[in-house]
């Protein structure tokens, strides 16, 4: 590439490569997933994680020497894994016939 052709070429840094995806909704999707993450991780104490993977696939190729430029397409995805409450555990009761109950089949009742 001739110092002329360098000098065409505008390099964008990453940043400007991310408000540039779907028009800047990528940051923005970003954004609502860091809040409900940290939100969920503020409610249950526990450690969560958030996921940006970016895809880059060749849509044409430039010249035939391999120097020249190439048409890309960027596909984003974004997902949070986010720490879940703790469930409680609920007591039930095994009857001899394999039915389940809440209440002991071998205690009397008690009227009132």
């Amino acid at each position: 590439m001739t110092k002329a052709q360098q000098a065409d070429t505008v390099s964008i840094d990453a940043l400007a490569v991310l408000q540039g995806l779907r028009k800047g909704r990528m940051l923005h999707e970003l954004s609502e997933k860091l809040e409900e993450l940290t939100t969920a991780i503020r409610e249950n104490n526990k450690k969560g994680t958030l996921t940006v993977k970016l895809s880059i696939d060749p849509l044409e190729r430039g010249d035939a020497d391999g120097m020249g430029a190439i048409s890309v397409v960027i596909r984003d995805e974004i997902s949070i894994n986010k720490p879940e409450p703790k469930r409680a555990d609920t007591i039930f009761f095994a009857s001899r016939n394999g039915s389940l109950t809440r209440n002991n089949p071998d205690q009397l009742e008690m009227e009132m």
